[in-house]
């Protein structure tokens, strides 16, 4: 049988041929798939669009938007509605309704006095305090603090003027004008008694007992705390900049870069020549003298936290036992963190590859600008070095940090946050005694 061109199928019959529809461009369209693919799409708009709500509800809180007038019209008042939403309002101090019994407030309704005779046995924790409790009590403190007549000041401490004709210290070709006109008798007269006495020893430490028992199994305890830190360290990281407990394992990655350069070790060394544990001293000793090495590091690291923990923990080793090892590696590390501060104001960058020299501000800083607590926490250690070394660069970049410091306008006499190390003027006006100016204050 001879088979047309009709599309119908040859087997029907020319009835059912007719009775069946070819299928339309409509009918084909429809398809499951075609379905779940819609739904795929919507659920992936949904997705974007809620992250992006997400992403603007956080962006209010940000420094740089708490002046912005969505914050101040909708998201500060809300700040205040906290005791009235948790119930911590306590009651009116006139209101004669209440009493307050044990701990716990009671409604005066004349029942006989045995109730209140057995609420007064009870042992009951009082009502959680409200931010405006701490807020009364700070304020109150403060004005205590200022109504005192007198301040009690730490007195200045004696100390004996050397000749200045013995000193050592050479100025650096690198430094600019201003530090070249640094008077070099006035720092030598400060830290030439420091620097110079011949008759340094290794300190020997009070024994420190105390004659109640209960301080002592107390100090004891502690000691056996340290103890099973270090030598968990030891056994599980030795080297590694920290170790994860749960897991006994090391870890190096954080503001030190990915490199091995036992951190733990040199925070921990006072501690163990403070409780006398001198065998563990001896191992970090040996660690640090055949380990620490800042010279070859490519990857970045904070220039804050390696002097704030590598050279303040080395010069502290240092005045403890003037192991000249500790003062060296200490210098050089520190020579190593001194291409952060080539800006055109000498305020530092916060971090650093030691190994190329190559510095640069944390991206999510505020219009990447130095932070305070960062910029303003070098002193301690750079005024020491200078001392030791008699090298005045470390002195002059400190002091040149000071000057554009207080040569800048305070809102309230307090600094902002954030500094800009190209204008030497501070950014966004955020000020924080805690986060990002908390050590500048304690420096201070």
């Amino acid at each position: 049988m001879a088979i047309g061109h009709n599309s119908a199928s040859p087997l029907l019959s020319s009835t059912q041929q007719r009775l069946s529809p070819p299928p339309t461009t409509m009918m084909m369209m429809i398809h499951p798939r075609s379905v779940l693919r819609i739904r795929e799409k919507y659920l992936l708009l949904a997705i974007i669009i809620i992250f992006m709500v997400i992403s603007l509800i956080g962006m209010a809180y940000l420094p740089e938007l708490k002046t912005s007038k969505v914050y101040l019209q909708y998201i500060k008042p809300a700040d205040s509605l906290g005791p009235q939403l948790l119930g911590l309002i306590p009651p009116n101090d006139n209101d004669d309704n209440f009493n307050e019994i044990g701990g716990m407030q009671m409604v005066n309704d004349g029942h006989n006095n045995n109730y209140q005779q057995q609420q007064q046995t009870a042992i009951l924790p009082p009502p959680p305090r409200g931010r405006f409790d701490d807020e009364k009590r700070l304020s109150e403190k403060i004005q205590q603090h200022f109504s005192q007549q007198q301040k009690t000041v730490i007195p200045k401490p004696n100390i004996p003027k050397s000749s200045p004709t013995s000193s050592p210290i050479v100025q650096s070709n690198s430094l600019d004008n201003h530090h070249d006109n640094v008077n070099n008798q006035h720092l030598v007269a400060l830290y030439e008694p420091i620097r110079r006495q011949s008759n340094w020893t290794r300190i020997q430490l009070p024994n420190g007992e105390d004659g109640d028992p209960e301080i002592r199994k107390k100090r004891d305890k502690i000691k056996q705390m340290m103890i099973v830190a270090w030598d968990s360290y030891k056994k599980y990281a030795w080297g590694e900049n920290e170790l994860k407990p749960i897991k006994k394992t090391g870890h190096a990655p954080g503001v030190f870069g990915k490199t091995k350069l036992g951190a733990t070790i040199v925070d921990g060394m006072d501690t163990l020549y403070i409780m006398g544990l001198m065998d563990r001293f001896e191992d970090g000793r040996q660690w640090i003298a055949e380990n620490l090495d800042f010279n070859n590091i490519g990857s970045e690291i904070s220039v804050f936290e390696t002097i704030i923990r590598y050279v303040g923990g080395l010069l502290t080793c240092y005045a403890f036992t003037k192991d000249e090892m500790f003062l060296q590696k200490a210098v050089n590390i520190t020579q190593r963190m001194l291409p952060a501060f080539d800006t055109p104001t000498g305020l530092p960058h916060a971090l650093i590859k030691p190994a190329l020299g190559t510095s640069r501000n944390y991206a999510w800083a505020s219009q990447s600008n130095s932070i305070l607590s960062e910029v303003g926490t070098l002193s301690l250690e750079f005024y020491y070095l200078t001392a030791l070394t008699g090298d005045q660069i470390y002195y002059n970049k400190i002091d040149r940090i000071q000057t554009i410091l207080d040569s800048l306008p305070k809102p309230n006499g307090l600094y902002p946050n954030y500094i800009n190390p190209k204008t030497g003027k501070f950014g966004q006006k955020h000020i924080s005694l805690g986060a990002l100016g908390d050590s500048f204050y304690e420096y201070l």
